[in-house]
């Protein structure tokens, strides 16, 4: 039987940039890199320090958060934002608007449907 091996860094940065919400290209955007190098990063665990915090600051957590977490004890929302609340309501704004892209993609997929269907 296989023993478990430890998630690598980018493993660790791919489930904390989908917790919050962003996709590859955005992180990219966010840290002047391209969206390929943050694939390999989140591929290979391969990053340099100097990039590691440019990620770090763009998902507001201190690198040693990111090394340290662990998908057993996910990171909370309060270790995310400050402790006002202002990540949760952060959180409820993003996912109203992915809630609202989400709608229209359907909407518009519907309507490729019926043309394709004439």
């Amino acid at each position: 039987m296989k023993k478990s091996q430890p998630e690598h860094l980018g493993k660790k940065i791919k489930k904390i940039r989908a917790f919050n919400g962003m996709t590859q290209e955005e992180l990219a955007q966010a840290i002047n890199k391209t969206r390929s190098m943050v694939s390999h990063i989140e591929r290979t665990g391969e990053v340099n320090h100097h990039t590691l915090q440019e990620i770090a600051k763009v998902l507001k957590l201190p690198v040693e958060k990111i090394q340290e977490y662990d998908i057993k004890h996910p990171i909370t929302l309060n270790e995310i934002g400050d402790q006002n609340g202002s990540a949760e309501q952060a959180l409820i704004i993003q996912l109203k608007e992915e809630i609202a892209f989400l709608k229209g993609t359907i909407q518009n997929q519907w309507k490729l449907l019926f043309e394709l269907a004439k």
